[in-house]
């Protein structure tokens, strides 16, 4: 995106390649999971990621309105407090 490389070892390619691994992770439990209300949950945390892994993936110059993906990282941490208070 924006035709701009960065070393593989660079700390955006590990963070969202870490989110990436998280994301998987929940698609294996979404589909072990037969509780509607915990998989709606799921999907949705992992569309949020998908959003979080574009930010991360985008440099702040390249992209004002992408840089800023600190919301993204609050309404994440949000839904998994909710789905740990139950």
């Amino acid at each position: 995106m924006y035709n701009r490389r960065v070393s593989k070892c660079h700390p955006r390619v590990e963070a969202y390649g870490t989110v990436d691994e998280l994301n998987a992770a929940l698609g294996l439990a979404r589909a072990m999971v037969s509780l509607e209300p915990v998989h709606g949950w799921v999907v949705e945390l992992q569309k949020h990621l998908v959003t979080l892994m574009g930010e991360l993936a985008t440099d702040d110059s390249d992209s004002p309105s992408w840089g800023n993906w600190q919301p993204t990282i609050r309404t994440c941490k949000g839904m998994c407090g909710m789905a740990i208070l139950g």
